[in-house]
């Protein structure tokens, strides 16, 4: 069989997409989006991501996480600060490479970067099938972590202090403010030292979300 985007497609829907679907996701009539609603609101998404070139195709997965909690009051601190914010984008993205066992660890250049290139069904089955792989063994344990707010905030406090692991701090600091004042006030103090706010102009954007997000909630009140 010639290999195309076509048939590509229909494979990985029938092998991705199918693992994906035990796990409670559903894929689109163009086998190019696989999506699953997560506690009536929140949003995981899969997408496809082909690629074909003169002697060869390449294809990748990419992850993306709505946390409904997190955008909507994320939604209003930005209001308060007077800032423009789509509720619309997702709180995260990750590339395949960002998971895959030879590359995870390497530059974000390298990991977003990464595909499975193609010459011919051979080549395809073996692709799949490391895809397969990394997506049971290192994607699935984490879609919990980046879709659900209480293991988002367990995943803050465990990780706000290695940025090579944490994804954002703006959005941990939300999901802070969401759990308490204690665990809130604990990342301002970290990242107002951390990062050397005071001495940061008073429009530095990121000063700005630190400095004012106490009071914010205190407002709230």
């Amino acid at each position: 069989m010639d290999i195309n985007i076509k048939n590509l497609r229909e494979l990985l829907a029938a092998t991705v997409g199918e693992d994906l679907k035990a796990e409670g996701f559903s894929i689109d009539k163009t086998q190019t989006w696989i999506k699953k609603i997560v506690n009536k609101k929140s949003k995981i998404r899969f997408f496809i991501d082909c690629y074909k070139y003169t002697t060869r195709l390449e294809f990748r997965l990419i992850i993306s996480f709505w946390i409904h909690e997190v955008i909507q009051e994320k939604d209003k601190y930005y209001q308060y600060l007077g800032l423009p914010f789509d509720t619309k984008n997702q709180l995260y993205t990750f590339s395949e490479g960002d998971f895959t066992p030879i590359v995870k660890d390497l530059e974000l250049k390298f990991r977003g970067g990464f595909t499975h290139k193609v010459t011919d069904i051979t080549d395809t089955e073996i692709a799949i099938n490391k895809c397969r792989q990394t997506l049971q063994k290192e994607i699935l344990p984490i879609l919990d972590t980046f879709s659900i707010l209480e293991d988002f905030q367990k995943y803050v406090l465990e990780s706000y202090k290695y940025p090579q692991i944490f994804c954002s701090a703006t959005d941990g600091i939300i999901a802070m403010k969401l759990k308490g004042m204690e665990e809130l006030e604990l990342l301002v103090n970290y990242f107002w030292e951390s990062e050397h706010l005071e001495q940061k102009p008073k429009d530095h954007f990121f000063r700005r979300v630190v400095e004012n997000i106490i009071p914010y909630s205190k407002s709230c009140k």
